[in-house]
């Protein structure tokens, strides 16, 4: 049985090599696709896109700095004060992925399951509900903590300025 053969004459796995690249940016710096693929010696965009992202999830563990994909472009470092942004889109898009599972796990047709079937079904409707309320509700109370600092804010500003 053969060993462990890298597939790059440098050893280093394909996501590595993009981890590299992303590295050396600095913030508002971009990296172009065709550089990455170049480095890849591949034209193949998704295994570049799939090789991203587990070099992202790496340069956050690693660097604590994150990329985004500029579409047509590249992949762009961040500024630390983008993070937020980028935390935003993730939340808001695992919310409306909790929310298809609800409508999904409710879309289910009872009638067409066994009775042990149809008992989990109804736990795991129950339970993913359970969830996407939590999530729902955290968001609001967010929402709400951050209008009440806001008008905290305006509030001190105007004292101030009667000072």
């Amino acid at each position: 049985m053969k060993g462990f053969q890298p597939k790059r004459a440098d050893g280093r796995a394909e996501w590595r090599v993009i981890f590299d690249f992303f590295a050396q940016l600095q913030p508002g710096e971009t990296v172009k696709d065709e550089t990455l693929l170049t480095a890849l010696d591949t034209d193949d965009m998704f295994k570049l896109r799939r090789l991203a992202v587990k070099a992202r999830r790496r340069l956050w563990e690693e660097c604590r700095r994150s990329v985004v994909n500029v579409r047509g472009e590249g992949y762009r470092m961040l500024y630390a004060t983008e993070h937020e942004g980028q935390a935003l889109t993730y939340h808001k898009l695992a919310s409306r992925r909790m929310n298809d599972s609800v409508a999904v796990a409710k879309a289910t047709n009872l009638d067409e399951l066994s009775d042990a079937q149809r008992d989990w079904m109804v736990k795991v409707q129950i339970g993913l509900s359970a969830m996407a309320y939590a999530v729902d509700e955290h968001q609001r109370r967010l929402g709400m903590h951050d209008d009440l600092i806001t008008n905290l804010q305006r509030r001190v500003e105007a004292l101030e300025e009667r000072d």
